[in-house]
């Protein structure tokens, strides 16, 4: 439907969760702020700045990749007919750990740091299932269709 956008800003639990996804993000930056001020103290403004860029760098190396070998295995997965809702959360997670990464500041990066370490990706893992259970089958289901459409038009 075109105008689900429109439904979605007057409901009343949606715009509560939108604001305080808003509120904890600015809590976060802000966080990352004010680390990146002491640090730049110690250490000088140009060379915090180096490491927050040197830290975006090898998040899109090391996470692109990991990225892209889960994505292969969700296709795989999917031409062969599987189903498995567990692949779609861990590269979801994966994606949201990488984007943390290469956004600036330093509680941005830790957190994505733990999102993709295999024990802390496990408890994120587990409460997107929970959360997204309804919908995983609908994605399945897109990404098959997306496949074999490009399959036979390839």
């Amino acid at each position: 439907m075109r105008n689900d956008w429109l439904l979605y800003a007057f409901d009343r639990s949606n715009l509560f969760r939108l604001f305080s996804n808003l509120l904890g993000l600015s809590i976060v930056m802000l966080a990352d702020g004010w680390i990146l001020v002491r640090l730049s103290r110690y250490l000088g403004v140009y060379l915090a700045l180096a490491l927050e860029g040197v830290t975006a760098i090898i998040a899109v190396i090391v996470i692109g990749s990991s990225i892209h070998r889960h994505l292969q295995q969700l296709y795989d997965n999917a031409r062969d007919g599987r189903y498995v809702p567990i692949a779609y959360v861990r590269c979801l997670t994966l994606v949201i750990g990488g984007i943390l990464l290469v956004l600036p500041g330093f509680v941005s990066d830790g957190i994505g740091l733990l999102l993709y370490l295999p024990p802390f990706r496990g408890v994120s893992m587990w409460f997107m299932v929970r959360v997204l259970r309804d919908r995983l089958p609908e994605v399945d289901e897109h990404l098959k269709l997306r496949l074999f459409s490009d399959d036979e038009r390839g």
